[in-house]
């Protein structure tokens, strides 16, 4: 399979499952196998942590030969600038996790991935706005923030990833509000807020059916959540009022607190 120093080693191939995991860049890996191997790909995690910045390290345009490819995930490069323009031909990737990959999104041409990109992950990736980009992703069904320690607010855009279905906020501490225009996201079932220390308040007229609460300063639920069905919340903060307004919410029939 090939290994070549620090510039590339190959921690693992399991061809059942299609799971490659490379340190750094995946060219060398590409140019040592065959088209065959190339094939069994469906799951490419590249590992850039601990490595010097060296141009050889971006990701070149071999990684269009990888067809098969529907999950990626990048880890933890401050060096990595862009993506290469292949990935647009990259018709099955539907899912990106991009860890610790600070100047990433720079530069990140969201236009290759805008008709496959069902799920994005940002992890730890210090942005302190949200890419209006990303909203252009309109297949986007599933997208989480963790560790976005320097994000403020999500911006009104969010409201045109019409097909987003769950959205996870995890410790966005600097998190101050989402937006009114959430209430436009008609398949939003699902809203996870876990130690956004700075969130005070949930946007009204939400269509979620799944809502956690987890370690926030929300201290109020609105009594406009009507279709409410599962409710998991930490008590600390949360006003006596809120549990009132849950008389509205017909639906719900679980409650964990």
């Amino acid at each position: 399979m090939g290994d070549n120093g620090n510039m590339m080693s190959m921690v693992s191939i399991s061809p059942d499952f299609g799971f490659l995991h490379l340190k750094g860049n995946p060219g060398l890996w590409i140019e040592k196998n065959t088209p065959a191997s190339h094939l069994l790909v469906k799951f490419l995690h590249l590992d850039y942590e601990g490595m010097k910045d060296d141009e050889e390290l971006q990701i070149g345009e071999s990684i269009g030969s990888l067809s098969e490819l529907t999950e990626l995930t990048i880890n933890g490069t401050e060096f990595l600038k862009c993506l290469p323009k292949s990935m647009a031909t990259l018709k099955k990737l539907q899912k990106l996790i991009l860890e610790y990959c600070i100047n990433l999104l720079d530069n990140f041409d969201v236009l290759m991935l805008t008709f496959t990109l069902t799920c994005l992950k940002l992890r730890d990736c210090e942005i302190t706005s949200f890419p209006k980009s990303l909203t252009f992703l309109f297949r986007l069904t599933s997208l989480s923030l963790f560790i976005c320690e320097f994000l403020t607010e999500l911006p009104s855009s969010l409201s045109l990833l019409r097909r987003l279905t769950h959205i996870s906020l995890k410790y966005c501490e600097r998190l101050q509000s989402l937006p009114y225009t959430m209430a436009k996201l008609l398949n939003l079932k699902k809203l996870s807020i876990k130690g956004c220390a700075s969130l005070t308040e949930l946007p009204d007229y939400l269509k979620v059916t799944h809502l956690k609460l987890i370690y926030s300063s929300i201290n109020f639920i609105p009594s406009d959540l009507i279709n409410l069905r599962h409710l998991h919340v930490s008590v600390d903060f949360l006003l006596e009022a809120s549990f009132e307004n849950l008389k509205n919410s017909v639906y719900l029939h679980h409650l964990s607190i």
